[in-house]
């Protein structure tokens, strides 16, 4: 390999999502998953814009502050902006129908509502970046 890049340790990066913080999300995480995010969403209707956007902010910065507290190599905003880690991407796209729900089993053990897919998907803007 070219470079003079020399890796002397281990990097530490978190893999999923941090806890929502109650002046986020009240809820209950049964209910976040229940509602395929929806309920989350919601937070928009039961703050206000801005105050929701103002409360995910102050949430993201927790999460960083939190893992660069532990020294943790790659940061990130701990997921605190999504309500699912799939399902909000979903919505972004089209071609989903998130009134047909239908039940699938995850991982043998689990089973979730999701939503149908109807047509082709595709990109309908920015999902994840305000």
């Amino acid at each position: 390999m070219g470079g003079k890049f020399k890796q002397d340790k281990v990097l530490t990066a978190i893999v999923g999502s941090f806890p929502k913080p109650r002046y986020a999300y009240p809820g209950s995480w049964d209910d976040l998953i229940d509602s395929m995010g929806a309920v989350f969403d919601d937070g928009e209707q039961r703050f206000g814009k801005r105050e929701f956007k103002r409360r995910l902010d102050r949430a993201a910065l927790w999460a960083l502050k939190n893992q660069n507290a532990a020294g943790t190599d790659i940061e990130t905003d701990g997921e605190e902006r999504r309500g699912h880690f799939v399902l909000s991407i979903l919505r972004g796209l089209g071609g989903f129908d998130f009134k047909k729900i239908q039940k699938v089993v995850i991982r043998d053990v689990l089973e979730r509502p999701v939503p149908t897919c109807t047509g082709p998907i595709r990109y309908k803007g920015q999902i994840v970046v305000d």
